[in-house]
């Protein structure tokens, strides 16, 4: 269960459980899908 997992998908959205990687940003992690996603537009 992910807080805020519902509400998520109930409008739409996805949620991935990500592996903890020793030594990598979640906020990194995040800025990467968002350039990602940016591109796609």
């Amino acid at each position: 269960e992910i807080a805020g997992g519902r509400e998520v998908l109930d409008n739409g959205g996805t949620v991935k459980v990500l592996h903890f990687e020793e030594g990598v940003s979640t906020t990194g992690i995040i800025e990467t899908i968002v350039k990602q996603q940016s591109y796609g537009k």
